[in-house]
């Protein structure tokens, strides 16, 4: 299966790309409401890499990590990916 995903950021590349890139910065946007938080974040970015973030409600009533495992086939540049 294929997925594509795109979107439109209006700000520098370089600081969108660490907003992806960095366990820290995906800490503090990753989330999917108000009630909910990343407590954690892992980015492995080269050949063969993952990448692997536990989400939880703000609460403790309920949490769960996900992945994704991925097959990095190129690094094009500093800011382009290829998998």
């Amino acid at each position: 299966m294929r997925i594509t995903v795109k979107t439109r950021i209006v700000s520098p590349v370089a600081l969108v790309w660490l907003a992806y890139t960095t366990p820290e910065d995906i800490k503090k946007w990753n989330s999917a409401s108000d009630d909910w938080h990343t407590t954690s974040s892992f980015v492995e970015l080269r050949v063969g890499g993952r990448f692997c973030s536990r989400m939880e409600a703000k609460d403790g009533s309920f949490g769960f990590n996900y992945f994704i495992l991925f097959r990095l086939e190129e690094k094009v540049s500093s800011h382009f990916l290829v998998f």
